[in-house]
């Protein structure tokens, strides 16, 4: 708020208390006139919006006569729009005074109250004000301070000329801005709610600690490492791979956990732009007819191809397939130059000059040396016969060197102009040459947005200025955006959609293919004899990986939805596992041994996945987020993350959004269940960050809202996740324990029986959390994942007692 914002509202006040003096004492007393003077003090001197503002909000059987914010609601006003009235002595000292000292001032304004306490405790709403309409009472309904409301202080004004004394705390305290500034809390000198107690982590030694890997890990993992990332990027054998790894999908996935509707979503954002032409870039065999007939048109159109898929899909594996496979032929006839911004390092300041640098380099590379004085001649004849012509055309006969000299100027002063120089030079090649410009800008979506939007601005230039066909990557979300308020919004680009393969299919090809490796690379001796053995042991093992998630439902519908869609990430969890630390790969070898099989379980994939490299689990280093995790010293917030999942989820599987809820549902819905204004919008951030949330963009650059849809990786974690021994053994070191004596009990232990021993008492404490939020009909219950745990710990101790372990 500015000097002008509050002059402005003393302007306003000001008016309106001359009005209300002017009226007598019976039309003062009139209803209408005493809503329409609460009506004209919120919105035209405490600025709150209109459409902020509802109106008799229900509540079961309760309505609050004013709620107050948007998407958040702040502030609860209650005005006895009917029956009995209540007053303030005008004698009554405005100001700071205790909650109870007010109360005594009448009975009814000890039960208006009484009741707006009510009514915003039962709303989760912290700031309750009782208003006659010319006197106010206002006072916290919700701490978290230690301080019982009905035991804290209040804000009294007894006439509006008591506020015009001390409009500026009138105004600081109860105007939108002092409100979502809580400056009402400072002034009656509420505590900020203190912070959570330290986590078991804070009190471990060296944590998270790397986990020591014995000599079997170890070799498993470096050859992992190799024969699963490095090697199969190795030039020589890159067609090779394509052919033999690259997959399609045109089928949506049958192990995702949320609903079929939210998976087809994912371009509808982008198809529902103006203009916007969607189709599939590929079939299930072959490339889409329409995105080759582009790459021979699109220079033509003067517009770029979008190719539009989620992180990690594969669109930089489709740019690397339609080059040496789908489209090798038209390849074969063109000139292809391809930056890839996901490899580069640190960019120069200047992005234009920086792709100009790459384009000229990879053409240097083609064999088309931009500085070669014949093919300069070439490119810049006409500019040369120009000067032969010219004024300085004599000098060709008569001053040979002079004339010389002004030929090297010339093409010195075109050579000074780096991107008109590479017009110019690809505009002749493509014309003598008869060979097609295609360029390829690909991730450009692993940076920040000013940057992609300053690479969009280069590749339409590009598009349109040059003779090329100019393909940009992004992901839905970059297109969205800047369709909303960025570079596209004055295009209508072509759309070509990458869909995520199946998972299942993906990492057997992968496994099939780096097992085959392993074999050929052990025939042609690039392993060298010291390591055959860990070269067969790895073998056997990639087999063991493959066989189990070819039979093991649970372990494909876990990478499955954890990678989200995102197979980099999914073949990255297939990596961690080979040779992790928290595997006991002698017990697997042993028993594949024993009984020429053996079936990876779901719990030993989820350890290797939670804990990494480190000893303990670490919320930076994992790709599985800690759904307990809690801002306050609120027992209750374990459970709001999962709550808003649950919610977003089933709202939006029956909305009409593409699975969207808007930020408004999610805030009613919490603060119904009493948490705070700061829970939930800690926990819609903890959300996002840990891709449990995805949101969209706004619609507009003036579009107040915020829309979240559930991803496969929240629906899968509160629904899968939650109750298993294995994945809230990992959470106890990282998770908060508010019960002084529970955390006390709760310690750092290895053995498996201490290990089971400590989830119990967690899943105890997380039962007396439960206890004062559960109700009928939520979404989420804690109970059944806390009776799947319970099963889950029982099992395991039957596994141990049955195995003497």
């Amino acid at each position: 708020m500015t000097i002008e914002d509050y002059q402005r509202a003393v302007d306003q006040f000001e008016s309106i208390r001359q009005w209300w003096s002017a009226q007598d004492e019976t039309d003062q007393n009139e209803a209408t006139t005493r809503f329409r003077l609460i009506d004209d003090l919120l919105t035209r001197v405490l600025e709150w919006p209109p459409e902020h503002i509802v109106c008799e909000d229900s509540l079961g059987r309760t309505f609050a006569d004013y709620v107050l914010g948007s998407p958040t609601r702040r502030v609860v006003v209650e005005a006895k729009r009917e029956g009995v009235n209540f007053a303030i002595p005008l004698t009554a000292e405005s100001g700071v005074m205790s909650l109870r000292d007010a109360r005594r001032f009448s009975p009814e304004l000890a039960a208006a109250i009484d009741q707006v306490a009510r009514y915003a405790t039962d709303r989760g709403i912290a700031v309750a004000v009782a208003t006659n309409g010319h006197q106010f009472v206002a006072f916290l309904a919700s701490r978290q301070d230690g301080v019982a409301p009905a035991d804290g202080k209040a804000l009294l004004f007894s006439s509006l000329d008591a506020v015009s004394s001390q409009f500026a705390l009138f105004w600081e305290c109860l105007s939108r801005g002092g409100v979502e500034a809580n400056a009402l809390a400072r002034v009656l000198a509420a505590s900020p709610p203190p912070p959570p107690p330290a986590k078991l982590s804070t009190r471990l030694r060296l944590y998270p600690g790397f986990r020591t890997r014995n000599r079997l890990q170890t070799d498993l993992k470096v050859l992992g490492d190799l024969f699963l990332t490095d090697y199969l990027a190795a030039p020589e054998i890159e067609e090779l791979f394509l052919r033999e790894c690259y997959s399609t999908s045109d089928t949506l996935s049958e192990y995702a956990t949320v609903s079929r509707e939210v998976l087809e979503a994912r371009y509808s954002a982008a198809q529902d732009a103006d203009g916007a032409e969607l189709q599939a870039a590929r079939g299930t065999d072959a490339i889409n007819p329409e995105l080759a007939r582009d790459v021979l048109t699109a220079s033509l159109g003067r517009r770029p191809l979008i190719l539009l898929g989620d992180v990690g899909v594969g669109k930089t594996t489709f740019i690397r397939h339609f080059i040496r496979i789908d489209a090798r032929e038209l390849m074969e006839r063109s000139i292809v130059l391809h930056i890839n911004f996901g490899d580069e390092p640190a960019l120069a300041s200047d992005l234009n000059a920086y792709v100009i640098d790459r384009l000229q380099e990879q053409l240097a590379d083609a064999g088309f040396d931009l500085e070669d004085d014949k093919l300069l001649r070439q490119v810049y004849s006409h500019d040369l016969n120009r000067l032969t012509r010219g004024i300085y055309g004599g000098l060709r006969k008569s001053d040979p060197k002079a004339y010389a000299l002004r030929e090297l100027g010339l093409l010195e002063k075109k050579l000074a102009e780096p991107d008109k120089h590479l017009q110019a030079m690809l505009r002749h090649i493509a014309k003598s040459k008869k060979q097609q410009i295609i360029i390829f800008l690909d991730n450009i979506d692993q940076r920040d947005f000013e940057f992609q939007e300053e690479v969009f601005l280069i590749g339409q230039s590009l598009a349109a200025t040059w003779p090329a066909t100019v393909f940009l990557s992004l992901r839905p979300e970059t297109f969205n955006r800047s369709r909303v308020h960025g570079s596209l919004t004055a295009y209508q680009p072509r759309i070509f959609t990458i869909a995520p393969p199946a998972a299942k299919t993906v990492i057997d090809k992968r496994l099939a293919f780096s097992i085959a490796q392993l074999g050929v690379a052990s025939e042609s001796e690039v392993i060298p004899p010291t390591l055959e053995a860990q070269a067969a042991a790895l073998t056997t093992y990639l087999g063991i990986l493959r066989n189990s998630f070819s039979i093991n439902n649970e372990l494909i519908e876990a990478v499955d939805n954890l990678g989200g869609g995102n197979l980099r990430a999914t073949l990255d969890f297939v990596n961690t596992f080979v040779g992790s630390g928290h595997v006991d790969t002698v017990k697997i070898f042993g028993i594949h041994a024993d009984d020429g099989r053996y079936r990876v379980a779901l719990h030993e994939f989820l350890r290797a996945l939670l804990f990494g490299d480190y000893e303990h689990y670490s919320p930076a280093a994992s790709p599985i987020p800690n759904l307990l995790d809690i801002s306050s010293d609120d027992g209750r917030e374990h459970f709001i993350v999962p709550l808003i999942l649950a919610h977003v989820e089933r709202i939006g599987e029956v909305g009409s959004h593409d699975g969207y809820v808007d930020v408004h549902d999610i805030h009613d819905a919490m603060q119904g269940m009493g948490f705070r204004v700061e829970q939930i919008e800690s926990a819609l951030e903890r959300a996002v960050n840990g891709k449990l949330l995805s949101h969209q963009p706004r619609a507009a650059p003036t579009d107040s809202r915020r829309l979240y849809r559930i991803t496969t990786v929240g629906a899968y974690l509160w629904t899968k996740l939650l109750g298993r021994f294995t994945y809230l053994d990992a959470m106890i070191v990282d998770t908060p324990i508010v019960d002084p004596s529970r955390r006390r009990e709760i310690k750092d232990c290895r053995a498996i029986a201490d290990r089971l021993d400590r989830a119990e008492i967690f899943q105890k404490y997380l039962d007396d959390c439960w206890d004062p939020i559960w109700a009928e009909g939520q979404a989420f219950d804690w109970m059944s994942a806390s009776t799947s745990l319970q099963r889950d710990v029982g099992t395991i101790r039957r596994s141990i007692k049955l195995n003497n372990l």
